[in-house]
């Protein structure tokens, strides 16, 4: 028999709640605010929370963070009268299940429940247009979770994060997991569009709107209706741009370029970004009232630096992805590690794709590393404070360990045949000698 809690300072609604749940098989335990859920849960273990959000003395917002602290996982759905999006979202936020706003349909409850209980498969590793959504470190799960979320909920979801973190690959997990999944996705990079063009482009133009708007085009969100749209760069779009986002929002309205009468479309849509909007709308470059519209459930993306622990099974499905059929050896994982990957998941992606073009056995290794990616991770790890020292002893330690994996691949990819090393570098003969005797690089190398 499943037990649920029900926390709700209206008498006669937790009464009534309790009571058809009982008819329904459950055994259920009920208090008139937070302080009183505490102590049921001290004495008995539930499966489902339900709490009203407003409660005197401890509300349902300070009970949830409590339990969290406490690490009950227990999931919880939140009533609240006051149903503004904003204030469901904090509850999402501070770790609880799914919210209803009050008055609800009793069948809504019950489904909640049954679904909490029984849940489906909505997983987001699904495949993305750039791959799967991997990773088992504490900051993309929690990124994943939080997008699963919002994903549930008709709101507008605001995905930041740097570029090449997979943006794009988040938004389409998005749809696939929305009640929306069967409508139209449509992705619009708002920074790759001339910003003279991209209201025609979302909104559609009347036929004599402007030289060679020789008919009625359908923009973006009409040809989205029922679906939904993910807007990319929304840093980029212009000011003009912005106020007919603003109106969109607001009603859900929009006029065609050139036009006159209003339409009406039921679209979900997804914005992303990797520059601060805070910092554009102090320059004057984006509008404060439209970032508060977007900004309602803002999930950020975190970089692979602050997942390095991912690397190794985001480079063995990229790798799988290249049917190589190679493998990755530990040394060169280890020095991906190291590395600051500015350009992120899609870096990573490219750098991938080229070790297995480079490679000329089934496993990637150390010497395979091209030298620029070499002398970055160099760089990064002799400026770290574990190895400041003298200036000239650091540099030449950074300049060794460059010469010595570039004079290595280049001798490897040539045979060992100095003449053509010499004319493929533009480094005499006399220096690559040179350089062998001081790097004490020997013929078998790679062997």
């Amino acid at each position: 028999m499943n037990k649920i809690l029900i926390l709700d300072d209206e008498k006669f609604l937790r009464e009534g709640i309790e009571k058809i749940l009982r008819k329904k098989g459950f055994k259920v335990f009920s208090g008139k605010n937070g302080i009183e859920g505490l102590e049921i849960l001290k004495e008995n273990a539930v499966d489902i929370i339900i709490t009203d959000l407003r409660m005197p003395d401890m509300d349902g917002a300070e009970f949830i963070h409590t339990i969290r602290e406490n690490g009950l996982r227990i999931p919880v759905i939140v009533l609240t009268a006051f149903g503004t999006i904003e204030q469901a979202v904090e509850t999402l936020r501070g770790g609880a299940s799914d919210f209803l706003t009050k008055p609800f349909e009793l069948d809504q409850l019950l489904n909640r429940i049954k679904d909490l209980l029984h849940p489906k498969d909505t997983s987001l590793t699904n495949k993305g247009e750039k791959g799967d959504i991997l990773g088992n470190s504490p900051a993309i799960k929690n990124a994943l979770e939080l997008t699963l979320k919002g994903a549930q909920k008709d709101i507008p979801i605001l995905l930041q994060g740097e570029t090449g973190t997979g943006k794009e690959v988040f938004a389409r997990a998005i749809h696939r997991n929305s009640k929306r999944s069967k409508g139209n996705y449509i992705s619009v990079n708002c920074g790759a569009i001339a910003q003279e063009l991209i209201e025609s482009e979302l909104f559609g133009y009347m036929k004599g709107a402007f030289t060679g708007a020789y008919e009625d085009k359908e923009g973006i969100f009409q040809a989205a209706d029922g679906g939904t749209v993910f807007l990319d760069e929304i840093g980029d779009l212009s000011m003009t741009a912005q106020v007919k986002l603003l109106r969109f929002l607001e009603n859900s309205t929009f006029m065609k370029v050139g036009g006159t009468k209003e339409k009406k479309v039921d679209i979900r849509l997804i914005f992303a970004t990797n520059r601060d909007l805070r910092s554009l709308i102090k320059e004057k470059k984006f509008r404060e009232d439209l970032y508060y519209r977007i900004n309602i459930f803002p999930v950020f993306i975190p970089s692979l630096r602050e997942r390095l622990d991912d690397i190794e099974i985001l480079a063995k499905k990229f790798l799988a992805e290249s049917k190589s059929g190679m493998s990755i050896s530990s040394e060169v994982l280890k020095l991906m590690k190291k590395h600051n990957w500015p350009g992120n998941i899609r870096e990573l992606k490219h750098f991938i794709e080229r070790m297995s073009i480079i490679s000329d056995s089934d496993e990637i290794m150390p010497e395979d590393v091209p030298p620029d990616f070499f002398n970055a991770v160099m760089q990064k790890e002799y400026a770290s404070s574990e190895h400041l020292g003298k200036y000239m002893d650091v540099k030449n330690k950074v300049v060794r360990s460059f010469d010595f994996n570039y004079f290595s691949n280049l001798l490897d990819s040539t045979g060992w045949n100095i003449n053509q090393a010499s004319r493929l570098s533009g480094v005499s003969r006399k220096t690559i000698y040179q350089k062998i005797e001081d790097l004490e690089l020997k013929k078998d190398l790679k062997t």
